[in-house]
């Protein structure tokens, strides 16, 4: 093995020791909470996307997606942007992975309360956005339409 090929193998193998995602992420934060301070309104928006990792068989701690044959991880993210647009960072992110034992039994989602739900993400991004910025200033809230539930819409000011 040449040099270049081992220093690239410890790099890649080594990278968990030096990458903490929480540690990064909150410093990504505290870092959004910085610029933020120079705005009296903030949008707050938020949504999920997934991390589709089906083809890369190695990788382990991974759930279901949206068919028992997709693979990842899902990503809740919480954005800051002014009112003209401008990307002020990330306020709160939350990253899980489906557990295999709830594949198949969305029907059985109306029976379980908010807290049971993947719902539950979008009122713990509004709570911990609103607990991060300062009540000085405006936050508003925007979301798909897959935040439009009872529950979240309770917390919002008209």
């Amino acid at each position: 093995m040449e040099r270049g090929q081992k220093l690239r193998l410890l790099t890649i193998s080594g990278i968990h020791r030096i990458s903490n995602p929480t540690k990064l992420r909150k410093g990504h934060i505290d870092a959004t909470l910085s610029r933020i301070k120079n705005y009296q309104i903030i949008l707050a928006i938020q949504d999920t996307t997934e991390l589709n990792y089906t083809t890369h068989e190695a990788v382990k701690g991974v759930g279901y997606l949206d068919n028992k044959y997709a693979h990842g991880l899902k990503v809740h993210s919480k954005e800051a942007a002014t009112t003209e647009g401008l990307p002020l960072g990330i306020i709160d992110q939350y990253v899980w992975a489906r557990e295999p034992k709830y594949l198949g039994k969305a029907a059985e989602c109306s029976q379980k309360s908010t807290e049971e739900k993947e719902s539950q993400r979008w009122l713990d991004a509004l709570k911990n956005t609103l607990s991060i910025i300062p009540d000085s200033q405006q936050v508003v809230t925007i979301a798909d339409r897959e935040a439009e539930f009872y529950d979240l819409e309770g917390l919002c000011e008209p």
